[in-house]
């Protein structure tokens, strides 16, 4: 029993100066993100364009830009926006932005739409869609 008491104990303190260390280093928030609907933020027709998001019901409003550098998804497959307006339709979609904090400019507009998948992989996240 006082080697599994000590095993545990080493555990318990390895975690702790693991955790320790992690205080100290240097966290950058890079993105945020807001999960929502088309039917409360819908997709924009053009861009450069803006969001107008609550973060909460009692929240002021955030507004968040679009512009050439924001990729558009649908579901893991990355499309030009015209391209994924075609694809989700008119329905209601689930949104995801992700966003720059400072600059508030939109890097990423995921949705729950499903597109086609390409044959030779073209267009997955890891390529950009112009």
């Amino acid at each position: 029993m006082s080697n599994f008491r000590h095993a545990v104990l080493s555990t318990i303190g390895a975690c702790g100066l693991l955790l320790g260390g992690m205080s100290q280093a240097d966290i950058r928030l890079l993105e945020q993100m807001i999960e929502t609907s088309s039917d409360v933020v819908p997709l924009p027709s053009s861009i450069p364009s803006t969001f107008v998001v609550k973060l909460c019901p009692q929240c002021t409003s955030v507004t968040l830009r679009a512009d050439e550098s924001t990729r558009f998804f649908a579901g893991d497959v990355a499309l030009p926006l015209n391209e994924l307006r075609r694809v989700c339709g008119g329905g209601k979609v689930g949104v995801t932005l992700g966003y720059h904090p400072t600059t508030r400019v939109v890097t990423r507009v995921l949705t729950t739409c499903e597109a086609p998948r390409p044959a030779n992989g073209a267009g997955s996240r890891r390529n950009r869609a112009s």
